[in-house]
């Protein structure tokens, strides 16, 4: 199925929305699309002006005595878009079936969030080498947000008190108590803990979310797809 494409300049003045400079019809997808454009400033390059092209699967930087421009192509068929963020959808359901992830359209961009489950760094790989190029979405347009449910803190927080032996502080309730973990320092922190920081010191509610984001939790019974059905 071919596809209409807009081109727009990356870099915009502050303030500016963004305006389509032009538009590149029967395009396949959006490296299609990129490599017609590649054509089309190779052309432009008997131009004394232009010094040079870098291609990317999405987008193109075409260089010039007094700087450079970026161009990004985006789907002008709004419906492709939606078929796109449905395909993407499916694709995390099938990678991580107990996890509920939401894909959504946030202004240009597509808003991928998710309860507990895999790290954000997991799915950002998995999008970027697998997907993104059948998408017809921007890779740079995605954004990633993992939130985390009572029980994964709980087992955050065990997870280092078994390693360093050091208690997280709790308030009355149960929950973890920030303000007072952001009073503790823990020094020299074990790198099975810090490997997703180049940082040895740090605070314990630094510590927590530095543990959770490199780590994978089990959804099961919570921020999983039963749950959320239940």
């Amino acid at each position: 199925m071919s596809h209409t494409y807009r081109i727009f300049e990356t870099f915009i003045p502050p303030g500016e929305a963004p305006q389509p400079v032009g538009a590149i019809s029967g395009a396949q997808s959006a490296a299609d699309a990129v490599g017609r454009l590649h054509t089309m400033a190779d052309i432009a390059r008997a131009d004394a002006e232009v010094s040079g092209v870098t291609r990317y699967w999405d987008s193109l930087i075409v260089y010039r005595a007094g700087g450079l421009t970026e161009y990004e192509v985006e789907p002008l068929n709004a419906s492709g878009r939606c078929a796109a963020i449905d395909l993407m959808s499916a694709a995390l359901d099938d990678a991580w079936p107990d996890a509920a992830f939401s894909v959504a359209p946030w202004d240009r961009d597509v808003l991928v969030h998710w309860i507990d489950g895999p790290t954000e760094g997991s799915v950002r790989e998995y999008l970027r080498f697998l997907y993104i190029r059948e998408f017809h979405i921007k890779y740079k347009r995605l954004q990633l947000r993992r939130l985390y449910s009572a029980p994964a803190w709980t087992t955050i927080a065990s997870a280092i008190t078994t390693s360093i032996g050091l208690a997280v502080p709790r308030t009355a309730t149960g929950d973890i108590d920030w303000r007072a973990a952001a009073s503790v320092t823990v020094v020299e922190a074990p790198e099975s803990l810090t490997s997703a920081t180049t940082r040895t010191h740090l605070t314990l509610d630094e510590l927590l979310r530095v543990v959770a984001h490199s780590t994978a939790i089990d959804t099961d019974g919570h921020g999983s797809k039963r749950q959320a059905a239940a």
